[in-house]
């Protein structure tokens, strides 16, 4: 099982974008995926062009069976939409007794279904954020090579950092992409250190 969660503190960095493209190849590849978009903007619907029945605030707050959420881009790819509702949902939940382990005990049935699990987090520290951080096994960080995005990702990795130290079990992996698709990955060694390897794709005119 893949679980990845795309992440940057800083907005219009391209995760929603690098969400749907390796859901694409992955599911290309034949691999069955589930996505969802935990960002309250719901950049991915728009992407993909869907118009789905119903939203990640409807699976967690009206109860809906998972099923009646999920909306088939294509064969062996679903996503799970949000919207702007998805915060009322994370306000919500916050003050439930272990909120942090919502995906984990919303998704361990119905990932059996699939191969990959793809999520897309805003881009700030939310509770949804830290849900994803817990249930996931990779952390994929998207940087443009702007100061901004470069700070987006350092806050990305402190947070993580932070959230390991409250959520025991957790296994997390930054993947390391760098040497294949930026000539100046030390720029980003510079600004993010901590010895924590960063992915680093494209960004550039994607919605992020």
């Amino acid at each position: 099982m893949i679980r990845i969660v795309i992440a940057n503190q800083r907005g219009g960095s391209a995760k929603s974008t690098t969400a749907a493209t390796l859901a694409r190849c992955f599911s290309d590849r034949g691999l069955r995926v589930l996505v969802i978009d935990a960002d309250p903007q719901g950049s991915l619907a728009v992407i993909l062009g869907l118009n789905p029945p119903a939203f990640l605030n409807d699976l967690l707050i009206e109860k809906l069976a998972i099923r009646e959420c999920v909306v088939s881009a294509k064969p062996g790819l679903d996503i799970i939409c949000g919207n702007r509702f998805t915060t009322d949902a994370e306000t919500k939940t916050m003050g439930l007794p272990g909120s942090e382990f919502l995906f984990r005990h919303l998704l361990s049935d119905y990932e059996r279904n699939h191969d990959a699990v793809l999520i897309d987090v805003a881009p700030s520290i939310s509770l949804f954020q830290t849900c994803a951080m817990v249930y996931k096994q990779n952390v994929l960080v998207p940087v443009d090579m702007d100061i901004l995005s470069v700070q987006g990702a350092t806050s990305t990795s402190l947070a993580v950092q932070d959230k390991l130290g409250v959520s025991q079990g957790s296994d997390l992996r930054f993947r390391d992409l760098k040497g294949l698709l930026v000539p100046n990955a030390e720029f980003v060694d510079e600004h993010v250190g901590s010895g924590i390897a960063v992915g680093i794709v494209p960004g550039r005119g994607g919605r992020g």
